[in-house]
């Protein structure tokens, strides 16, 4: 047990009071983040790495689930190979790839491979389909 001072009246007081003795004001709880185990003072976002510690906050967590726009941007860059011609489906499946990674990152579903693969087979088929124009541009 540590003494800390009170934020509103400046004397001592334990660490561990969820009210100051002098002044009766309420003392904020701290948690410990479960992603990088800092200390933080907010009940939704690390102060230390930013990720959300009470995703119930946000979205609600169905414990197996797989992130729908991380696996929409997978599949959609898969597709890209197959049937995009000027890169619009890349562009599109980077963009839905992004947000499921950060929904994933959010949330804890599952997904995060399917945001990667999106992302990176989006970026590799973009520069493709650049590289390729330029070729056939450049005759």
């Amino acid at each position: 047990m540590a003494l800390v001072k009170c934020s509103e009246c400046g004397k001592q007081m334990s660490d561990q009071a969820t009210t100051c003795p002098h002044c009766g004001i309420a003392i904020k709880a701290y948690t410990y983040c479960p992603y990088c185990s800092a200390k933080t003072a907010s009940d939704n976002f690390c102060n230390n790495c930013g990720r959300n510690i009470n995703p119930m906050n946000n979205y609600q967590v169905i414990k197996g689930k797989t992130n729908s726009m991380a696996l929409a941007g997978g599949i959609t860059a898969i597709c890209s190979f197959l049937i995009d011609l000027v890169g619009l489906v890349s562009i599109t499946a980077i963009v839905l790839s992004s947000i499921g990674l950060k929904q994933v990152n959010a949330t804890g579903e599952k997904g995060r491979g399917w945001a990667i693969t999106g992302i990176v087979c989006g970026i590799i088929e973009l520069v493709f389909k650049v590289l390729l124009m330029a070729y056939y541009f450049g005759r």
